[in-house]
């Protein structure tokens, strides 16, 4: 039998759901001990993964305002995660960068992600994890691709030309989370 593309996309999503079910169900130290607040770890990881920026950006890409993200780099500068550096051309511009605790925090946060992502792939058969690497070298492709492009949706049009799933928009909503969570239970 010959799975359908509609459903071969929604097999592949409630699959990665229960992996990462999986893989992150064994709660690590490292995240259990965090005292961080949700917003100082998104800021985190937002330096971290798109380099320094200026409070305004952090700001506007964690959709708060400019005084809120001033106190998110105010407290992860006192707690030694991030320093401000100056614009040497305006310094009324202030940069937020990561210092090194900062990144090595990240990177072990992510790392326990990691460790358990590729013990899984390591228990694939041969086959199987050959068609795992071709398949996630082509979703990475064209995740790259949307993004060089600017592109707000990865969904926008399939690539057989067919009319788009009814989950073609980046963001989801409250609903539409609710209901992904009820068709995977």
């Amino acid at each position: 039998m010959t799975l359908g593309r509609e459903q071969m996309i929604d097999d592949i999503e409630r699959a990665s759901s229960q992996l990462f079910d999986v893989l992150l169900r064994p709660v690590p130290n490292e995240w259990i001990e965090l005292t961080l607040s949700l917003a100082q770890l998104k800021a985190l990881y937002l330096v971290d993964s798109r380099g320094p920026m200026t409070v305004g950006t952090l700001g506007q890409t964690m959709q708060v305002q400019l005084p809120a993200a001033s106190h998110v780099a105010d407290s992860l500068v006192r707690l030694g995660f991030a320093r401000r550096l100056k614009n040497a051309n305006d310094r009324r511009c202030t940069y937020i960068q990561l210092t090194q605790r900062g990144e090595e925090l990240v990177h072990r946060l992510r790392d326990v992600s990691t460790d358990a992502y590729r013990g899984v792939l390591a228990a694939l058969s041969d086959e199987d994890l050959a068609a795992a690497h071709r398949g996630l070298l082509a979703m990475a492709a064209v995740a790259a691709r949307e993004s060089a492009t600017g592109s707000d949706t990865l969904a926008a049009e399939p690539a057989d030309g067919s009319a788009a799933g009814k989950r073609s928009g980046a963001c989801l909503g409250a609903a539409d989370i609710r209901d992904l969570e009820e068709e995977i239970s």
